[in-house]
């Protein structure tokens, strides 16, 4: 089916900010890192050359972009925040910082976080994205940096390999709401479960 067209009259600001969006949204998107770069010819408006140091001055003060540049070829630099990349984990930090926290603590830290949005946030923030659940999660258990930055990784992770990302992602953030919480709760027990499965495997191996 296709999709209805709109004509809408903007004033200058809403437009850069319009693009300016789009820039941030697709560039977070298309990241297999947590850098990419667009090129404002790919939005379709010369215009937007015209307004080059105006989009610049926006994109530094989106709160999800850690740094970006413009060069001459017009294209556009950017380096996110690695919180607001949706698809993006440390995967090394992850596998090789994985004796930070103990293998039985792992799994049971997945599965308290699993439970949390039903005990802590249902009622009192209904609509929360992932990532500021992560961070509510962390700042709530008595951590150190080190193991704090590694936890925040490996829940990250396993968010992701569960489906529940590619599933309800908006945008570029992924909620948990009241709709979809028990399904949120039932990918990482399953999430849980291989991690029980794997640390048996490995129990076994290490006997032999």
């Amino acid at each position: 089916m296709e999709k209805k067209r709109f004509l809408i009259n903007m004033t200058e600001d809403e437009m850069l900010r319009f693009y300016k969006n789009q820039m941030v949204e697709q560039g977070i998107l298309s990241c297999t890192n947590f850098d990419t770069t667009v090129n404002l010819k790919d939005f379709g408006y010369a215009i937007l050359e015209n307004y080059k140091d105006k989009i610049l001055d926006l994109l530094y003060k989106d709160e999800r972009i850690a740094d970006v540049t413009i060069d001459k070829e017009l294209n556009v630099d950017m380096v996110f925040y690695t919180d607001y990349c949706p698809y993006y984990y440390d995967v090394d930090d992850t596998l090789n910082n994985s004796n930070i926290v103990s293998r039985l603590a792992q799994s049971r830290i997945l599965e308290e976080f699993s439970s949390y949005y039903a005990e802590k946030c249902l009622f009192n923030k209904p609509y929360i994205t992932t990532r500021e659940l992560i961070n509510d999660f962390i700042e709530s258990q008595n951590l150190d940096i080190e193991k704090k930055g590694f936890l925040s990784n490996f829940l990250k992770m396993n968010i992701i390999e569960s489906g529940f990302v590619e599933k309800y992602i908006e945008n570029t953030e992924v909620y948990v709401t009241p709709k979809n919480y028990k399904e949120f709760e039932k990918v990482l027990l399953k999430q849980c479960k291989e991690i029980e499965n794997n640390n048996a495997q490995e129990d076994e191996e290490e006997i032999e």
